[in-house]
This record gives structure tokens, sequence and C-alpha cells, in this order.
């Protein structure tokens, strides 16, 4: 049984200065969005930050800090207004970390499926059918299953080159999956300097790096204009390849 909390009073620790400093962020970058709106986005967020709240990220910083700053990377870098993104920003993680959580927060159970469908359920119930796609578009499959079942089938793959996969058929798939994708990207692989230690460090350069090569080269041969990035994609390319030459190359 997922240990829910009642409330977001924890936010009241210190601890979570920085989660109130991006949340009241997010509330001036969407304080111009109709009544409507602004309701479902602020319920959205209490969900993220009551499903997420005794996560740590990789700093041993709070978890929601990290689906906040995609958010904020959404509405800011890429200058996305759709309440339906930014919800499914906030929202990317919950399916693939906290389905129990989610669930539990809408007080239904269906036994017959796995709890990350019962979640995906209970998203499009609450915010709607576009929410739950793109996050079941964003929620990463079990590489591990893969692996294991790709060895069994003769194949060998790797968890790295899965992943790779799962990026480049979500830039097929869905230009707005892709969008909060890219802002998850960087806020997981634009601090690798960050990380301490250096098997760590070495680990995470091997499964990004890739990617990053990859998103350079395909937004750099990006020519069409009614793509939703391609207003974007000099910024883009450019800030990649920056910290692609700081903490990836060779």
């Amino acid at each position: 049984m997922h240990n829910l909390l009642p409330d977001t009073s924890f936010l009241l620790h210190s601890r979570y200065t920085q989660t109130q400093q991006l949340i009241t962020q997010l509330h001036a970058k969407t304080a111009q969005h109709p009544d409507a709106a602004r309701q479902q986005l602020a319920l959205a967020l209490d969900w993220m930050l009551r499903a997420h709240y005794a996560q740590r990220d990789r700093e041993d910083g709070p978890y929601p800090n990290h689906p906040l700053r995609v958010a904020l990377h959404v509405l800011q870098q890429f200058g996305e207004q759709n309440p339906d993104v930014i919800m499914a920003a906030l929202l990317h993680d919950t399916v693939e970390d906290q389905a129990e959580a989610i669930v539990a927060l809408a007080a239904v159970s269906n036994p017959a499926t796995t709890p990350q469908q019962q979640a995906l359920s209970v998203l499009a119930t609450q915010f709607g059918t576009r929410v739950a796609q793109l996050v079941g578009y964003l929620t990463n499959p079990d590489f591990s299953v893969l692996v294991k079942e790709a060895a069994a089938n003769g194949r060998f793959v790797t968890r790295n080159t899965l992943y790779l996969d799962h990026i480049i058929h979500l830039y097929e798939q869905d230009s707005e999956a892709f969008l909060i994708k890219l802002a998850d990207f960087w806020q997981n692989a634009g601090h690798l300097y960050r990380v301490t230690d250096g098997q760590r460090q070495e680990n995470l350069r091997r499964k990004y790096g890739p990617v990053m090569t990859w998103i350079i080269d395909t937004l750099s041969q990006l020519d069409d204009p009614a793509h939703r990035l391609f207003a974007h994609k000099e910024d883009v390319v450019q800030a990649f390849t920056a910290v692609y030459q700081r903490d990836y190359h060779p």
C-alpha cells in the first residue's frame, strides 16, 4: 500500500524551499490561463507533489523539483501554453515511478489491470485523454524485460540502445510528447558535471551521449517549418552541442 500524503503541507519544511520557488515561478508563468485551465494545472501540480514527495533525485534533492523544472522548461524555452502539455510535463514520471500513488489518489482499483494501466486510466478520467496519452508515451518501457526477451530470441541489445530507440520513436510518434522529453532529457543529461561519482558519471555518459548526438544531428537537419520544434531548433542544437563538447565528447 502506498503511503499517500493527505496534503502538500510537507512543502513548509526548509528542505523544500527550492520546490516552493519553482512552484511560484510556475504560477507566474501560467497566471494568464483561463480559470478552468489553472484549476486543472493546480490539481496536476498537487497530484505530482503528493505522488513524488518521498522520492529523491540523483543529487539527493526533492524529486518534485525535476518535473517542475521540466514544466518550466517547456513554458520558458519552448513557449508552450497548451495546458495539456504543461500538465503532462508535470505528471510525466508519475506512471513510471508512482503508479500506485496515482491510483490511491483516485481511490479506485482494478485488479484485472497493471498499476501503470490503472494509473493511465485515472489520469485520463481526471485530466483528459490527451494528458494520459502524452504521459503514456513518455513512460519508459521496462528495458530489463525487453533485453531478456531479445536474448531469448537470440538477439543482443543493451538498455542504452533501447533507450535511444524509445526517444527516436517518440520523435516520430508525437511532437508534443517529444517536446516534453527534450525538456526532460535536458534536465537529466545537461548537468553531468554535477555527478561526483566517477563510475556513475561514466554510466550516464554512455547512456546519454548517443542520444545527445542523435538530437543534435536530427534537429540540425529538421527542415519542416510546421514542426513544433522548428522555431527552436537552432537554440536547442547550440545548447546541446555546447554541453556535448563539455561533458560527452570522447
